[in-house]
């Protein structure tokens, strides 16, 4: 039977929680969980002491049960795949429960950049199936331009963005940047979007995760009102109501015959 036990090995403030992964007598593996604590608010049977009016207790008391869980869900899966069970696995899954990479290697899995540029140079490889060759060189330009625009809009913001952070506010703030700070006009803007989308849907074809509203191409520009430039019935009594009589170049019932056959009254 595996078990999932929380331990504190401290008595220094603050001091790491452990978490250690069991399983009888032939898996027992300890990993950092990521969280801190003062020793004092930790109970030895492995739950954060109830703290009047702490966030930091209710945050953890909602957390740790989850991490736990996490763990025994990732080990189902990863068993059954026939995967190595060890420390690094132990490592490597409370990593992803905090959507944190492991490694430099794995920083396209959580951000945005990162697997931007995996974008851009499996593009540089990609033969069209329709005409056997690569993607021009135009093509490929494109692609880089917007991955620019992204990482000027990140270093501007002083951000690094994480895949769940690519929501409507994100699609906000990204698209008032352009028009607005680097004064790209619509159709620019519309095509950076929508290369984003491709980015987009090319990671949800390899299997990260990210926000639903970038998983269902969201990323498109507001579409402008559009006016109908017809005048109504109502409108054309107004201007036939005017008093053009000071004015002998305008004739009331010249302009209403005009207009009426015009709209074709």
């Amino acid at each position: 039977m595996a078990n999932v036990k929380l331990i504190v090995k401290s008595t220094k403030n603050p001091s790491e929680i452990y978490v250690r992964f069991y399983r009888g007598k032939e898996l027992d593996i300890t990993s950092k969980s990521g969280f801190l604590i003062n020793p004092k608010f930790w109970h030895k049977k492995g739950y954060v002491k109830n703290m009047v009016e702490s966030q930091s207790s209710r945050f953890l008391n909602e957390k740790l049960p989850r991490l736990k869980e996490h763990i025994i869900n990732t080990f189902n899966e990863s068993y059954n795949q026939g995967k190595i069970i060890n420390k690094k696995w132990l490592d490597s899954t409370v990593m992803s429960f905090h959507s944190q990479p492991l490694k430099d290697e794995e920083n396209e899995k959580f951000y945005f950049t990162p697997f931007f540029e995996v974008f851009v140079d499996d593009k540089e490889k990609e033969v069209s199936i329709k005409t056997g060759k690569k993607l021009s060189d135009r093509t490929i330009k494109k692609y880089k331009g917007t991955l620019n625009v992204v990482k000027a809009f990140e270093s501007e913001r002083d951000v690094n963005l994480r895949w769940r952070e690519l929501d409507s506010e994100f699609h906000k703030f990204f698209l008032d940047y352009m028009t607005n700070d680097l004064l790209y006009n619509r159709t620019n803007a519309s095509k950076h979007l929508s290369i984003i989308n491709q980015v987009c849907s090319y990671a949800k074809s390899k299997g990260i995760e990210l926000n639903p509203y970038a998983a269902n191409n969201k990323f498109s520009l507001p579409r402008d009102k559009t006016y109908d430039p017809y005048l109504n019935i109502q409108e054309i009594k107004n201007i036939s109501s005017l008093d053009f009589s000071d004015n002998p170049r305008l004739d009331n019932a010249w302009i209403g015959r005009s207009m009426y056959t015009t709209c074709g009254g």
